[in-house]
């Protein structure tokens, strides 16, 4: 997600945290198959931290722009 290559670390940890908030929001609508190391569980994981890490991104670029 981040093609200056900087803040790696900062990607891990947004990545981290979107997966965990994917995860939240999956179980909290009733959507089975979230938990433990499962292919829907890696699934929600990676969909929550591209989302977020996207989001974050265009919101760094578009105040970088401004």
């Amino acid at each position: 997600m981040n093609k200056r290559e900087e803040g790696l670390m900062l990607d891990v940890v947004l990545g981290i945290v979107g997966a965990v908030l994917a995860g939240g929001f999956f179980r909290a609508i009733g959507i089975a198959g979230v938990g433990g190391l499962t292919i829907g569980s890696l699934a929600v994981a990676a969909i929550g931290a591209v989302m977020l890490l996207g989001i974050l991104h265009m919101i760094k670029g578009a105040v970088i722009r401004a």
